[in-house]
């Protein structure tokens, strides 16, 4: 009777080791996506503020001087 009781605590903390693997490889997705994200925005932010520049950049080169 004893092994049988010392067996499922062995199982359980198994279950509780995957489940915690399982929740650590989630977040390290969700982390990555995040950044991923952060990053993206940080590229789309930086071509919105050099639009304008280079709209008067074009708007010279293209316009006949008179």
């Amino acid at each position: 009777m004893k092994s049988s009781t010392k067996a499922a605590p062995a199982k359980n903390a198994k279950n509780n080791s995957s489940k915690k693997n399982t929740q650590s490889a989630s977040s390290d997705v969700a982390t990555g996506l995040r950044e991923l994200f952060e990053e993206q925005l940080k590229d789309i932010y930086w071509a919105e503020k050099l639009k304008p520049k280079l709209f008067l950049k074009w708007q010279k080169k293209l316009l006949p001087k008179n």
